[in-house]
């Protein structure tokens, strides 16, 4: 999937409405160049989009055009989250129109996590993460899956990091890596922009 991620990545609750337009505004515009390309999706950096503490991202997202989002966590977590969230896709209303959010995925093992992409791919047990793809795929919606390079071991570890920032960034990428190459053989994977008629139909009836 092409989308924009922004340009200068800064977590949304550090940006006031203006200063995330003129970067959303300037990463926009350099994506599109560079791909020739029409943006239609966004993710806020560190799934920092928040309905109360950011009601704002929808409205400019579909004031420059953008068809979706998939900016919201509905979990808590030490770094990210916001458990009054929608935890399946779903519109937001804007003075522009709706606007399609998709959340994070997540499942509920004693409390609601996610399952893939980042951390949790990397150090969760598969049989669980296995399990957590056969519910979410049970209410027949595609499954979102999303890495960072560090995730899979591309990425040599910067010294100087704390043990918490190791963790957090860098445990399990080996192990990730061969469950990833597994993945890949598992099924046909495709890019939100082509599924998004099935995630509109979704919202649409919740």
């Amino acid at each position: 999937e092409l989308a924009l991620h922004s340009f200068s990545h800064k977590h949304l609750g550090t940006l006031t409405p203006a200063e995330f337009e003129e970067d959303l505004i300037k990463g926009k515009a350099l994506l599109e160049k560079i791909s020739s390309r029409k943006i239609i999706g966004y993710r806020a950096p560190s799934w920092s989009a928040h309905t109360r503490k950011t009601p704002w991202l929808w409205e400019i997202l579909k004031k420059h055009g953008f068809e979706y989002s998939s900016s919201i966590a509905p979990v808590r977590t030490p770094l990210y989250g916001d458990v009054t969230a929608a935890p399946y896709p779903h519109f937001k209303k804007t003075s522009f129109g709706e606007i399609l959010e998709i959340p994070l995925p997540t499942r509920r093992f004693l409390i609601r996590m996610p399952f893939s992409g980042g951390f949790y791919f990397r150090v969760l047990p598969s049989w669980l993460r296995h399990k957590m793809e056969r519910d979410w795929k049970s209410s027949g919606l595609p499954l979102l899956y999303y890495f960072h390079l560090r995730d899979l071991g591309f990425e040599k570890m910067p010294p100087g990091l704390s043990l918490t920032a190791r963790a957090v960034n860098y445990w399990g990428a080996h192990r990730a890596k061969k469950n990833f190459d597994l993945l890949l053989e598992s099924g046909a994977f495709g890019a939100i922009r082509d599924l998004l008629p099935q995630f509109r139909d979704f919202a649409r009836r919740e």
